[in-house]
């Protein structure tokens, strides 16, 4: 990819926690008045039997989306936050991720023992080297010979490559999405073949880890709970988005033929 293309087209974070708590509508409105009181501009509110939806729809093409919803999820209580098509830099919705945390965390005071995950996904484009996204990816980062592609008796418009790695134990925390898993897909973005589009989403589960299982990998100082400690949204995003501009720009980047 090319260095200082990176464009963002949406930004989404979510708190899973254990436990339904109760629904009432003097907690919604009571959250919607004390987040708007917080400077965070969601005109929209729409309050369903077991979640609520705030949101801010503006213009562009695509529209600008910014949404924050509490609610039922499966079996769990989820507080999420996303901002479609961003038009303002990422620290805004950082700032509007940690203040609906702080609204829900007085609101329905969920005990972060019973947090089951921390979600990140984080979407952008990126102009490819060559300007044309799937040609980069054939010939440079997949690497796949022109036999092979004859062999389909069809032109490729488009292809991409997932990367996916599972939680990383971490008990000194130097490598990066420590105590997290990540998954990545780099593709041609098919609206704009010249740009890459580059999906990330990372997750930070809270569950308690086998002892024996520090002796078995011979990993010292493994802790007995993968991440008890809970940090605002802001935290988990700039760790994936530290992650992408570094890590993956990285790795793009040296697919390159020498």
């Amino acid at each position: 990819m090319v260095p200082g293309t990176l464009s963002a087209r949406s930004y989404r974070f979510a708190f899973l926690f254990s436990g339904q708590p109760e629904m009432s509508r003097e907690n919604n409105l009571r959250f919607y008045d004390n987040l708007t009181a917080q400077g965070v501009d969601l005109p929209t509110f729409e309050q369903k039997k077991n979640e609520i939806i705030l949101q801010n729809r503006g213009g562009g093409s695509p529209p600008n989306i910014l949404g924050v919803s509490v609610g039922y999820f499966g079996d769990k209580f989820r507080l999420f936050v996303l901002e479609d098509s961003p038009t303002r830099s990422m620290e805004i919705f950082l700032q509007t991720a940690d203040s609906a945390w702080k609204v829900f965390s007085d609101v329905w005071k969920p005990s972060t023992q019973g947090l089951s995950v921390a979600e990140v996904t984080l979407r952008y484009s990126a102009v490819a080297e060559g300007g044309n996204a799937t040609n980069f990816l054939l010939t440079s980062a997949l690497r796949i010979p022109k036999e092979a592609l004859a062999m389909l008796e069809r032109p490729i418009q488009g292809i991409g490559l997932r990367l996916v790695s599972p939680v990383l134990v971490a008990p000194d925390g130097k490598p990066p999405l420590s105590n997290a898993d990540f998954n990545v897909t780099i593709e041609t973005l098919l609206e704009d073949p010249s740009r890459l589009y580059i999906q990330t989403t990372s997750k930070w589960p809270s569950l308690p880890l086998p002892a024996a299982r520090g002796n078995q990998e011979n990993i010292k100082g493994l802790p007995t709970f993968l991440n008890p400690e809970c940090h605002a949204p802001s935290w988990y995003l700039k760790e994936t988005e530290n992650f992408v501009k570094k890590q993956i720009e990285g790795f793009l980047n040296a697919t390159k033929h020498k």
